[in-house]
């Protein structure tokens, strides 16, 4: 279906779901998914004339002029970043797995990869994702979380961003999910199931999503509620994120600490959303393995943590849920079939902290694996 812009009189413009959009006048490509009763407005109207194109309060602004003069507001897109190992072996094989699904979300999501480790360049190209090389590492060559953050939303086109680890399988539940959220300022966390995948995925299988949860599901492992894989924010969600070293204990933890002494709302997706984390086996570097607790990357990212070091998904302030409306037939749009309710759990959560500080016990996560 071809739309004419009004500054040129040629088709330059196509409106379909995860379809490139590109406007002379407003000088970029979106790509955007357009709601279907604004695709059946534009088919009964053939071709509409687009006299402006332009990205504002998170979602994209498309001004038509014809014989019904409005703007329609598409719902914001979502960039998601990361920042991969070495595509190399094992880890190789399971970031693809992950970045490959990314790519196959709907609407599209813009994704940027950040970090110089061998093979990363070129697969960022060979699949067309962002790359930004340039960050900041600690003395032993660790990339800093700071710098990953300030990178990402520097390079990005979106408001609505997602920091998940490189290992984390996505399915389109996530950003309908997302989409249910409409607060101005938001951080959206949640548990992550954990399973051996051994194979390449299987993408031009249609069904792969459907056997890979239920997969998942009857022989995966929900992990720990301090463990968290995903971080799904607007901007300004922090006012400012230490200097952690990324793939260490206790960044993730002030993530959500440090959220809440912004002030900024925290959604828990547990229940909403199903996300896979591919079990792997960790770099053995002497002294500086990830689970050594006592390794000096983790002493210091601990000593910024400060007090947010056993902060989790349970510290939510709102949990995300499926309704009654999921029990409908097929065809529900599954964002209908959520809802917000609040997190009572957050209550006992933090009695539970203030008693370990009382009895001098050790935070829960140091005990897990």
């Amino acid at each position: 279906m071809g739309i004419y812009c009004t500054r040129k009189r040629s088709e330059c413009c196509t409106v379909v779901p995860s379809v490139p959009v590109h406007c002379p006048r407003a000088n970029t490509v979106c790509r955007i998914a357009v709601p279907n009763w604004v695709l059946r407005r534009l088919l009964q109207t053939r071709l509409v004339p687009i006299s402006e194109v332009r990205y504002q309060n998170r979602s994209l602004k498309i001004a038509f002029t014809s014989h019904f003069h409005q703007t329609i507001a598409v719902r914001p897109m979502l960039t998601l970043f990361t920042c991969p190992k070495p595509f190399e072996g094992h880890i190789g094989l399971i970031q693809r797995n992950a970045l490959l699904s990314w790519q196959r979300l709907r609407p599209v999501c813009e994704v940027i990869l950040v970090g110089k480790e061998p093979g990363l360049a070129e697969f960022a190209t060979e699949h067309k994702f962002t790359h930004v090389s340039d960050i900041e590492r600690n003395e032993y060559g660790t990339p800093l979380i700071s710098s990953i953050f300030a990178q990402a939303e520097s390079a990005a086109r979106f408001d609505l961003l997602a920091y998940v680890n490189a290992d984390i399988i996505l399915f389109d539940d996530f950003l309908a999910a997302l989409r249910k959220l409409s607060m101005p300022r938001f951080l959206a966390v949640g548990r992550r199931l954990d399973i051996r995948i051994d194979e390449p995925l299987d993408f031009e299988d249609e069904g792969w999503p459907a056997k890979l949860i239920a997969s998942a599901e009857s022989a995966g492992r929900m992990n720990i509620p301090w463990a968290m894989d995903y971080f799904a924010y607007t901007r300004g969600a922090w006012a400012e994120i230490p200097p952690f070293a990324i793939g260490r204990f206790g960044f993730d933890n002030w993530l959500v600490y440090g959220a809440k002494q912004h002030d900024t709302p925290i959604v828990d997706l547990t229940d909403a959303v199903t996300v896979i984390h591919q079990n792997h086996d960790y770099a053995r570097t002497p002294g500086f393995e990830v689970t050594n607790r006592n390794s000096p990357e983790i002493l210091r990212n601990l000593q910024l943590c400060g007090a947010g070091e056993d902060y989790g998904v349970r510290d939510a302030d709102w949990r995300l849920i499926v309704n009654d409306v999921a029990k409908s037939p097929a065809g529900v749009d599954l964002a209908q079939a959520l809802q917000l309710e609040p997190n009572k759990a957050r209550y006992l959560a933090s009695c539970k902290r203030m008693l370990r500080k009382m009895l001098g016990k050790s935070q829960p996560w140091r005990k897990a694996a």
